[in-house]
């Protein structure tokens, strides 16, 4: 499953919500400018912001993808 979003935070907020659907899968936000994946987990009660997950690159115009594949971690 994959999305197009035009911001990095869109991108991210769309892989939380497919993370927090289908916790088992391994999501992670494809950064295209950079060309990178960042690893998207949801917050736990020791750690409860997910700013690990943010890479800095939020307003770039290069469009970032959502990505879900059926790997289980």
């Amino acid at each position: 499953m994959k999305s197009e979003h035009e911001s990095y935070e869109a991108a991210e907020k769309a892989a939380i919500a497919i993370k927090k659907r289908h916790p088992k899968l391994y999501v992670t936000v494809f950064d295209a400018k950079a060309q990178r994946h960042t690893l998207v987990e949801l917050p736990t009660a020791a750690n409860p912001q997910h700013g690990p997950n943010h890479n800095g690159q939020g307003n770039a115009p290069t469009p970032r993808k959502a990505v879900a594949t059926g790997r289980h971690h």
